[in-house]
């Protein structure tokens, strides 16, 4: 079914139920169709009970201002739209309606049985997410990846703003504000970017004009059936499942595009390999070559060091891909980025710098900040084990001048049991002890990272912002 049959079809069902109205994007699909076809055709579905709405709506908000959150919970719940919370929340659903769906609504049980149900008797299951690709008129560019995903989208942002563009993030970015209540009265010449996870990747029925995959990394692959190949699978379709324009891929993938993408452009920071077009980093310089030409060159000098090489190299082909010149890349990359515990250098005091990043939720992510901090350095780490490989992290650290407190979980466990030099780690029972010990123990010079290897360390031994690594930074005394 092409987009706009699909468009009409949706237009024509007699109501619109949407489930997780709580969240993000499921809140933002219920404001947009109480806008565009009148609130009484709209019923917003949540597990949550009416006691509890506030609580997950917040939780769901948690990288927005309060008081913005505060305001917007208030306009929400005063729409006149039929409000279904708790208890059955699924009932009411006829084969006529359309239904809008969260992005992780297969990961409960109790989900799957009503959706089918409302699949076979020939009822509309979208994704709320999928209202983005029915209704914006500009650009569209999908960024995916296991890691770096909400960093590479605002740089992406930066560049087009550099450049002169109308541009917005919506989609998995818990940084902005989703622009779906309004997203049908935006012009043609707008682009929005769309930070897309392997969870709508799964469901979702399109894909963007411009694909960007930062990396893939095995991770959630309790979601894929444990295999990894179902995981990189998924998430090649934000390139197969309609043909973009243009993509930017990891060349490590070693993967032939689509034959309808008419510019791809392959990061590979290790050098200029392969063949198509290239971008790499050389001795003084990144590069944007295509059968030894230069597209673009930006001298390593005028960008910042604090991120990724692959991800300033995905920003450079991504401009490559839209024909921007090479100051926007450069006035992009070195506008501050407010992005918390993403490689977040909190601040540095009695010579210790402090990093945060409390992001890195596998083996593969610390391994890339670690390897991205100048000895000597202590590793925080700690958190749920997702039954991926800790033998690279712990054979880097073997090798390194370092220290590792491991806050006590089954990650820290699995690592303390690979590392050859055991004298190096030290068990802690809270991220504060942990913290206030390596602060202790460092000297000027040394770098803190807080980098956990492994899911739920914020809700595990964070917990609030008066435990966080920026809280208790400002409690250190200085030396």
């Amino acid at each position: 079914m092409t987009k706009n049959a699909l468009r009409l079809r949706l237009e024509a069902c007699s109501r619109f139920h949407v489930v997780g109205c709580s969240g993000t994007e499921g809140a933002a699909a219920v404001s947009f169709l109480a806008a565009r076809f009148g609130a009484r055709r709209v019923a917003a579905h949540d597990v949550q009970t009416d006691d509890a709405f506030a609580t997950s709506f917040f939780s769901a908000r948690d990288q927005r201002p309060r008081q913005e959150t505060a305001q917007a919970l208030r306009a929400y719940r005063a729409l006149p739209v039929q409000w279904r919370l708790g208890g059955d929340y699924l009932s009411g659903i006829a084969a006529g309606d359309a239904l809008l769906l969260p992005q992780d609504w297969d990961r409960y049980g109790r989900n799957r049985e009503p959706v089918e149900r409302h699949r076979r008797n020939r009822g509309l299951v979208l994704l709320s997410f999928d209202l983005y690709y029915l209704y914006f008129a500009g650009t569209i560019i999908g960024i995916t990846g296991t890691k770096g995903k909400t960093t590479t989208c605002h740089l992406a942002r930066n560049l087009l703003a550099a450049a002169g563009r109308e541009v917005y993030i919506s989609g998995n970015d818990r940084f902005s504000k989703q622009i779906l209540p309004h997203v049908d009265r935006l012009p043609p010449s707008a682009y929005l970017i769309l930070e897309t996870s392997n969870r709508h990747l799964k469901h979702s029925l399109f894909s963007p004009h411009v694909a960007v995959i930062t990396n893939i990394m095995e991770d959630h692959l309790q979601e894929h059936d444990n295999n990894p190949d179902a995981y990189k699978r998924t998430k090649l379709k934000l390139l197969r499942n309609q043909t973009p324009r243009c993509a930017v891929i990891p060349g490590e993938l070693r993967l032939t595009p689509p034959a309808g993408i008419r510019h791809c452009v392959r990061v590979s920071p290790a050098g200029a390999t392969g063949g198509g077009t290239i971008a790499y980093k050389g001795k003084d310089a990144f590069y944007v070559a295509k059968q030894g030409l230069h597209l673009l060159r930006i001298p390593v000098t005028h960008l910042p060091t604090r991120l990724f090489s692959e991800t300033l190299l995905s920003i450079i082909g991504l401009a490559a891909c839209l024909h921007l010149p090479a100051a926007a890349v450069v006035q992009a990359l070195r506008q501050p980025l407010d992005l918390r515990n993403r490689f977040e250098i909190i601040g540095q005091k009695s010579g210790i710098t402090f990093i945060n990043d409390q992001a890195a939720t596998t083996p593969t992510a610390t391994l890339r900040a670690v390897q991205s901090v100048a000895d000597p350095f202590v590793l925080i780490c700690g958190g749920a084990d997702k039954g991926l490989d800790y033998s690279a992290l712990a054979k880097e650290l073997d090798h390194r001048p370092c220290r590792v407190l491991l806050v006590d979980s089954d990650v820290a466990a699995r690592l303390l049991a690979l590392l050859r030099d055991k004298a190096k780690a030290v068990m802690h029972h809270d991220f504060r002890s942990a913290l206030f010990a390596a602060y202790a123990g460092a000297k000027p010079g040394a770098t803190i990272l807080l980098s956990p290897a492994g899911a739920h360390f914020y809700s595990r031994f964070v917990r609030s912002g008066k435990n966080s690594m920026r809280v208790l930074y400002r409690c250190l005394p200085r030396k």
